[in-house]
């Protein structure tokens, strides 16, 4: 470390300082994790056991069906549609968490890489007026 001169000790500083906007920024924009959506999806999963995997509605038959679990059908399709949205998440969830710290890295990168090139140009410029 003692042999970085006085712009390349501000470059650190504000690379770490960087650091810590970005890593805010990831945490507030990662996806949500499944264990967070497990118990929505839980309390979906109680109200209709029917959304379990493997479930086929036309195969239904009006004798297995209890008028005291029958529910308005816009209910039933906006619950159908928000299972099947966690379901998403949940599955997807590695995938989005993986671009989320990659995209993060980047964004955290970038800038300090440009700015450590643009430094390093006009010092050799610099040099060059010198000779």
């Amino acid at each position: 470390m003692n042999k970085l001169n006085g712009w390349q000790r501000i470059w650190v500083v504000i690379a770490i300082m960087w650091a810590v906007f970005v890593l805010l920024g990831a945490i507030s924009f990662a996806p949500d994790s499944p264990a967070r959506l497990s118990p929505e999806r839980a309390n979906l999963l109680v109200k209709y056991p029917s959304f379990t995997k493997g479930f086929q509605p036309e195969r239904i038959k009006d004798e297995h069906i209890n008028p005291k679990d029958l529910v308005p059908i816009e209910e039933y399709e906006r619950d159908l549609a928000r299972f099947r949205e966690l379901n998403n998440k949940i599955d997807s969830y590695p995938h989005d968490l993986a671009m989320c710290v990659l995209f993060s890295l980047f964004v955290w990168a970038l800038p300090l890489i440009a700015i450590y090139l643009l430094g390093m140009g006009a010092a050799w410029i610099r040099a060059g007026f010198r000779r």
